[in-house]
């Protein structure tokens, strides 16, 4: 296990995060959010997800499936809206 993140160190030493200055969206912190309505066939729970951006570049993201079942796809793209929201909150 060990030697498999080694090597994935090794191989993305290149990659880096970039964040912008002086282009228009570079002082504000904005988001997207998605949810997938019903997506686990066993339980019948959505999935939500959000990716929070500064100066350009990724500072926040996750991915989780939600803690109830949403009866409507408008009910499971609020929750995400709601996780979401809270992290943007906790951001500014």
């Amino acid at each position: 296990m060990l030697n498999h993140i080694f090597c994935y160190l090794h191989a993305t030493a290149d990659q880096q995060l970039v964040y912008k200055q002086g282009v228009p969206e570079g002082d504000s912190l904005f988001g997207f959010m998605d949810a997938d309505w019903a997506s686990d066939v066993n339980d019948c729970k959505s999935t939500s997800g959000f990716l929070c951006m500064l100066a350009g570049g990724t500072i926040s993201w996750s991915s989780k499936k939600q803690g109830s079942i949403a009866l409507a796809s408008t009910e499971a793209e609020y929750i995400a809206v709601a996780h979401a929201t809270k992290e943007i909150i906790w951001l500014r």
